[in-house]
């Protein structure tokens, strides 16, 4: 062992490289500048293999997500399908609520003119003709808000 340790050290191999590189010296520097390396693994410890297993598994969960996101937006689909079919159907009921309350409202002037109700009675109707007129202007809104919802669910990039 050290009679092989004395003859690969760098004198050694110094002191016997020393004559050939002084007659070829051309030579072994283009020799020198000329290389190429391969490398193969040969032990990877499973490295590849979980690797592979680790791109599966990140597979397997993107399609879940996607799968996941079909399925919300399928579901706000139809809700906002049912949110327009309740904002038309609030804003057909608030039609008749508003004819109402400006039947009441003219029963309770005539009633104020004749003097048989008071001031209250009639700013009673006047105050329950106004909520429903707002009420109706919510219901309009509601079901301009619903309609433009659905308008917009084919622009959706998963709908595609």
């Amino acid at each position: 062992m050290g009679i092989g340790w004395a003859c690969l050290s760098t004198t050694a191999v110094a002191t016997t490289l020393a004559p050939w590189f002084e007659r070829h010296q051309g030579r072994a520097v283009s020799i020198a500048s000329l290389g190429a390396s391969v490398q193969v693994p040969i032990f990877t410890g499973q490295r590849l293999r979980a690797e592979e297993l680790s791109a599966r598994a990140d597979l397997a969960e993107a399609k879940a997500v996607l799968k996941q996101t079909k399925e919300i937006v399928e579901l706000n689909a139809a809700t906002a399908r049912q949110d327009l079919t309740a904002a038309e159907a609030v804003w057909d009921a608030s039609a008749g609520t508003i004819q109402q309350a400006e039947r009441a409202y003219q029963i309770a002037e005539l009633r104020n003119r004749e003097g048989l109700s008071t001031q209250l009675e009639l700013s009673d109707a006047r105050l329950a003709l106004q909520v429903a007129q707002a009420n109706r202007a919510q219901a309009a809104r509601d079901v301009q808000v619903a309609r433009a919802r659905v308008a917009l669910l084919s622009q959706l990039p998963v709908a595609r």
